[in-house]
């Protein structure tokens, strides 16, 4: 996210205050050369009634007191804008409370290791080339030391990612476990290009509380990724009143997912079956701020909100179950 100057939302008020001016200024000259025309050649004997033309200076004035009021007005409103981005800025690095069901999901990094999870036939995971090679293999090998799969990786210079389908070098599927991944990368040259084997681990979850307007019978948690697809469910607290919750970055497979934003929804019913009123806070570290048509806008990793929607300022060893 790149930020926004305030400079540039002060001139484009400036302007329009300018262009008011310029535009009032312009018809009253007019209104004055054809004032002094027509007293020009007014009848001596029937001279023009100085009412009407009295009335429009008394117009004049009033519209001129009301550009300058709206010139005051739009520096006025520069100036709290200016104040909330200082304001904002210093919530960078912070962790904030925000109203809002878009949950950041934040901390991940890469674990180097050569041994991968297969959960549910599918296994992720990333290489990093330290240069351009010509060719790159990736031999997948079971824990008997078997290679189950060879696959051509790519050949570009730095960090890429590849999910396993759990297939075997015929297209049979092989049991869930622990596998390792062999990167070997050579350049046109023929020398090796280094290649390093990672996978996705987290640092920390994803944190949020939820308030229920009364007693539930039954609470669920679902957290869906960008693409509205369920990752997790988990089991809430019944509870009337509000409920602090970490979700651990896992999907149901117990898979790290990436960073990013992720929607938390409450699935909460009474005894009779119909629904409990819920609402959702989320919390979340600002990496960014920026602006925009509708204000000072905080980032949160992938999660953006607005500064009016922040409702505490928390550290991270509060951040917690």
């Amino acid at each position: 996210m790149t930020i926004t100057a305030a400079a540039d939302t002060s001139a484009a008020s400036a302007s329009k205050s300018l262009t008011s001016g310029k535009s009032l200024a312009k018809n009253f000259d007019t209104f004055l050369t054809m004032l002094t025309v027509q007293l020009k050649h007014q009848d001596p004997l029937s001279p023009m009634d100085s009412t009407q033309f009295t009335n429009q200076l008394v117009q004049f004035a009033g519209v001129e007191q009301q550009i300058n009021a709206n010139s005051n007005l739009e520096k006025l409103i520069t100036a709290t804008g200016l104040n909330t981005k200082s304001q904002a800025l210093g919530y960078i690095g912070h962790y904030v409370e925000a109203d809002s069901n878009q949950v950041p999901l934040q901390g991940g990094v890469d674990k180097v290791t050569d041994k991968v999870e297969l959960i549910g036939g599918k296994a992720t995971f990333n290489y990093t080339l330290d240069g351009t090679a010509a060719t790159t293999q990736l031999k997948i090998t079971n824990a008997n030391g078997v290679v189950v799969r060879t696959i051509a990786g790519e050949i570009g210079n730095g960090r890429h990612e590849y999910t396993w389908d759990g297939e075997d070098s015929t297209g049979q599927k092989v049991a869930d476990g622990t596998y390792t991944v062999t990167a070997t990368s050579t350049a046109a040259s023929g020398s090796a290009v280094n290649a390093t084997v990672s996978t996705a681990a987290r640092t920390g979850g994803a944190s949020f509380s939820y308030t229920l307007a009364s007693e539930a019978a039954s609470t669920s948690v679902v957290i869906k990724d960008a693409s509205g697809t369920i990752v997790r469910n988990l089991t809430g607290v019944n509870g009337a009143g509000r409920h602090e919750m970490t979700w651990d970055g896992k999907d149901k497979n117990g898979k790290d997912l990436p960073d990013g934003a992720y929607t938390v929804s409450i699935a909460a019913l009474d005894g009779e079956g119909e629904t409990v009123e819920s609402a959702t806070t989320v919390y979340g570290k600002v990496t960014d701020i920026s602006s925009d048509s509708e204000g000072t806008l905080l980032a949160m990793g992938k999660v953006v909100t607005t500064i009016e929607k922040v409702l505490t300022v928390r550290d991270a060893a509060s951040v917690s179950n």
